[in-house]
């Protein structure tokens, strides 16, 4: 066979090669869409919603300053809210979490206010939160309560233990305004308040703990079926746990990082958090 005819032979499967190239390109698209229905819904829905702010209210919603405000505050709602993604989906739900939110404020303020490092008064924050969540979860897992009952039990018993704690009375810390630690929780980047970026950091470790990882298909496993992913391996009750303490350190950095913004801790830290939570995390 000459040159000139192996080229000619060879054209055809280069075409069919390419063609189902294309093809396969084309079908994933669909394939993607349907994955990510759901992302796509709520992001179309959000521009459509955003897009209808700035038409009528152009002054405001064109304004820097409006989402330099959201900006500010909405962190702590968002590290709350990828936790809660968790448990809900593994079948359980944590009403305590605006407590657990006050009580490790509670511990940080208490201990900065004693002289303690600052390190070592997050890090009692952190281990008081994570404490409770490990509480929460032996309650729900292995003892066999309602999640739902404990949870609000926990709820109440905690926000009692703070006031009496506490005396009814307010923790300034009005010292740690000047601090490098303020400035590495919550200064400012620009016209972007830090704690946002924390905020998309515990967001972003979500994802990748959601979707990517095994503590994510585990999770996954127990919401569907709880006694099929017992017989996979899947250690149920520890899968559980690990949840509630994720929830409980999550709403533990939260409060921490709420009490150094306002500079000072108040006994309803972490009230009016609940709906707020649970709607974003339902609708």
């Amino acid at each position: 066979m000459t040159t000139s005819e192996q080229l000619h032979a060879t054209e055809p499967q280069g075409a069919d090669e390419a063609q189902r190239h294309d093809d396969a390109s084309y079908s994933r698209f669909p394939l993607l869409v349907r994955k990510n229905a759901r992302l796509i819904n709520a992001a179309v829905f959000f521009l459509l919603m955003m897009t209808t702010f700035v038409i009528l209210e152009p002054d405001i919603f064109l304004s820097s300053r409006i989402y330099t405000s959201v900006f500010t505050t909405m962190p702590f709602l968002l590290i709350m809210v990828v936790p809660a993604v968790f448990l809900v989906t593994s079948g359980e739900i944590d009403l305590s979490f605006g407590a657990v939110f006050g009580l490790s404020a509670f511990v940080f303020a208490r201990s900065i206010d004693s002289g303690v490092p600052f390190l070592l008064a997050m890090l009692g924050g952190l281990l008081a939160g994570g404490a409770i969540g490990l509480l929460n979860g032996t309650m729900v897992s292995r003892l066999g309560l309602s999640s739902l009952v404990a949870t609000l039990g926990m709820n109440f018993l905690l926000r009692g233990l703070v006031l009496v704690l506490a005396g009814g009375k307010g923790i300034p810390l009005l010292e740690l305004r000047d601090s490098g630690w303020y400035s590495l929780f919550l200064g400012r980047l620009g016209p972007i308040p830090v704690q946002m970026i924390w905020g998309a950091l515990a967001a972003g470790l979500g994802v990748v703990l959601y979707s990517r990882h095994r503590f994510g298909v585990r999770i996954h496993c127990v919401g569907d079926n709880a006694d099929a992913a017992r017989e996979m391996g899947i250690n149920v009750a520890n899968t559980k746990t690990a949840a509630f303490v994720y929830m409980g350190v999550s709403a533990a950095f939260a409060g921490m990082l709420s009490t150094m913004l306002l500079s000072n801790w108040f006994g309803t830290a972490g009230d009016g958090f609940l709906l707020l939570v649970l709607a974003a995390v339902f609708v």
